[in-house]
């Protein structure tokens, strides 16, 4: 099968390589879609903390936000069929250890992560191998990009499940980047009473809008802090969701929060932080909350998309065919102002 793989920093190449083999418990997809991640780039720049870690090693195929068909089952599977249109999870867990018992595949000290840890091949492919327990149909008439999108959907419905979201709150979202809008999405539909958005670029500030978002808020020409202030009566945000994997923002989500509100941080950084006060943390009583991948949530995910609670789709700006993975490569790192998601097409 044709694949793009990675093989070493800004090394990425269109190669013949062996379709994968598959288990008794497994599935084989032939992959439709599969979007452009800021994970593959840290994988393709050589910035990826896993790669730092040992855990992840070249070369090795990227890609976990994915949709297709089946085209073949292990002998054991019987939830699913040759045919069946079908996305999957990202973390993939033992099955065996507490973690994976209680449904956390992402904690599972021997899980690989589709297209990174531990170096499972992603679905920068013609075709994937998956564990079928961690591979769900995909809704009547729900299309291959919206399947390719729930990924990061869960992904942030995660998020607002740690965080905790509550009915009547006010929710800040830092960023304007997919995963950012889909979290100001998701936030809504679990009971925000407003949702605030913060970023630099009108454009992508536009289309939050146009997605339903009540409040957007320019960085470069607005005093946030302010703002949030002032939507709030003083108190600040019940909870802010960074999304924006920039490393000074995560210090402001403190000072966007009220007393005792609840911070998630979404994404993996590609530098450490040069500095924190955690001060501020402490003696304002906030909490924050990492979050790693979509343990549990893939099939409501999948549901609210089917709802229309999600509007995914209109995130999708440009789209690359398997064999110029790089060119997406590329338009994913340069600066353009109307780029969004980026979708590879593997039809």
């Amino acid at each position: 099968m044709k694949a793009a793989r990675i093989f070493g920093p800004h090394d990425i190449r269109y190669v013949e390589i062996e379709t994968p083999s598959y288990g008794e418990a497994d599935v084989l997809v032939r992959v439709k879609r599969c979007g452009v991640c800021g994970t593959d780039i840290a994988i393709y720049s050589g910035d990826m903390p896993y790669l730092r870690s040992g855990a992840t090693t070249y070369p090795i195929t990227p890609g976990h936000e994915w949709s297709g068909v089946i085209e073949a089952v292990g002998r054991n599977v019987t939830q699913l069929r040759v045919g069946d249109r079908v996305t999957g999870d990202v973390s993939l867990g033992c099955g065996q250890c507490a973690p994976c018992l209680q449904g956390d595949f992402n904690l599972c000290v021997a899980r690989q992560e589709v297209g990174s840890f531990h170096n499972k091949d992603g679905a920068y492919a013609e075709y994937i191998a998956m564990p079928a327990r961690q591979t769900y149909k995909l809704p009547e008439g729900a299309s291959f990009d919206a399947g390719a999108m729930t990924e990061p959907t869960a992904t942030v419905v995660y998020t607002v499940e740690r965080v905790g979201i509550k009915f009547g709150d006010v929710v800040v979202v830092q960023g304007t980047g997919s995963i950012a809008i889909l979290a100001a999405q998701v936030a809504q539909a679990s009971g925000a009473s407003c949702v605030i958005v913060t970023g630099r670029n009108d454009h992508k500030l536009a289309l939050a809008r146009e997605v339903g978002i009540d409040v957007t808020v320019n960085i470069q020409r607005e005093d946030v802090e302010q703002r949030v202030h002032d939507l709030t009566d003083g108190r600040g945000a019940d909870v802010v969701i960074e999304a924006s994997g920039v490393g000074s923002e995560i210090r402001r989500s403190s000072r966007l929060a009220r007393l005792g509100g609840r911070i998630g941080v979404v994404g993996i950084y590609e530098a450490p932080l040069e500095s924190f006060d955690m001060s501020d943390i402490v003696l304002n009583d906030q909490t924050i909350h990492g979050t790693l991948a979509s343990p549990r949530v893939f099939p409501g995910t999948l549901r609210m998309m089917a709802a229309g609670r999600i509007r995914c789709e209109p995130l999708i700006t440009h789209r690359f065919k398997l064999s110029e993975a790089e060119d997406a490569f590329r338009a994913m790192i340069e600066e353009n102002p109307t780029r969004i998601k980026i979708m590879l097409e593997i039809d």
